[in-house]
């Protein structure tokens, strides 16, 4: 997948210099969460399991040693996410660390019988504890246009639990990193740590909560006058306009270059309209228009491939992806009656 991507960033940048048939956009995309849950999961508590941490804030910053973040914030700022998406019915913020003194920064679970009184304490159907936050530092160096600048490269940890009614152990396991990098001018150990924890909270979402994310779409904008005028009703918000003018070079070529666009750009307005069939099939035409329906859609671009093959091969991958999520995304999305 991150080979898939960095590829696709560069096919993107090529397409975008090599084609000036080629119009760019990116378009927000629902995707499901990792895992589902019952409809009877409607009321989840958000739990500080973490060991607090020391942090001074006159330190500068700490390189190479492992600094404890703030699972209060981790705790509260998740439990707000959750909150605002409305995906559960109702969230619980119980903050209070449930593990000792002794524990360290080490990710602890909760005994099975302290998680059967959270249950009958907080009456939820499910518990999500945030049971560890750290962070590394290490130096780095910032190119702009001053020149290069010396900076800090952070690297956060975060470890968050799922616990279910009537299991001793946790039904799920969360181990989410990531970094960020800021110029070290007037950084503090208790600036990172408090700005690293809000950004921790934000990793478990994905398994959590279906996500809105950024991608980027491409579509042709020359080859006939239809294929001209339809772009420009694109940059106007008229899509019913475009897709007549792309259905009309679709309906009157027979094959060739003019047809396979007209299919790649009728894919794209299909998955705007929220029908992944429909896109999936013209992706599928203007696959076999250009000649590759034969590589699996998971597959690299083969060596050599003109920017068109390329950038086909690229969107049936995507859509691909896409109607493999679709029924988990309904399932998510309708537990409670909600729409996409």
């Amino acid at each position: 997948m991150k080979t898939w991507n960095i590829l696709w960033g560069c096919v993107s940048l090529w397409l975008l210099a090599a084609c000036t048939s080629v119009q760019y956009m990116s378009i927000d995309s629902l995707v499901p969460a990792d895992v589902s849950f019952a409809p009877s999961v409607r009321k989840v508590a958000v739990i500080n399991n973490v060991v607090p941490g020391t942090v001074s804030a006159h330190q500068a910053v700490t390189i190479g040693q492992e600094m404890p973040g703030s699972g209060r914030i981790v705790a509260e700022t998740l439990a707000r996410h959750i909150a605002d998406s409305r995906y559960f019915d109702e969230v619980i913020l119980a903050d209070s660390t449930l593990q000792g003194t002794t524990a360290g920064y080490r990710p602890m679970s909760i005994p099975p019988a302290e998680v059967e009184r959270l249950f009958a304490d907080l009456g939820a159907d499910m518990l999500i504890t945030v049971d560890r936050v750290a962070f590394t530092n290490s130096q780095s160096r910032i190119d702009d246009f001053e020149g290069t600048l010396p900076g800090v490269t952070t690297k956060l940890d975060v470890v968050t639990r799922l616990y279910v009614p009537g299991r001793e152990r946790p039904h799920q396991t969360f181990h989410d990193t990531d970094s960020l990098t800021n110029v070290l001018d007037d950084l503090t150990d208790l600036y990172l740590a408090r700005s690293i924890s809000e950004i921790a909270a934000e990793l478990p979402l994905e398994h959590i909560i279906p996500q809105w994310e950024q991608a980027d779409r491409y579509y042709y904008n020359t080859g006939s006058y239809e294929m001209r005028d339809a772009a420009s009703a694109v940059r106007e918000g008229d899509w019913e306009l475009a897709k007549n003018l792309w259905e009309q070079v679709y309906t009157r070529s027979k094959a060739g270059k003019n047809k396979m666009r007209a299919a790649f750009n009728l894919a794209l307005y299909s998955e705007l309209q929220d029908d992944v069939e429909a896109a999936c099939r013209y992706i599928h035409e203007a696959a076999e228009l250009i000649g590759i329906s034969h590589i699996p859609v998971d597959a690299l671009p083969e060596r050599g491939s003109t920017a068109d093959r390329a950038l086909v091969q690229g969107y049936r991958r995507d859509l691909a992806r896409k109607q493999e999520q679709q029924a988990k995304l309904e399932l998510q999305m309708n537990r409670f009656g909600q729409e996409k």
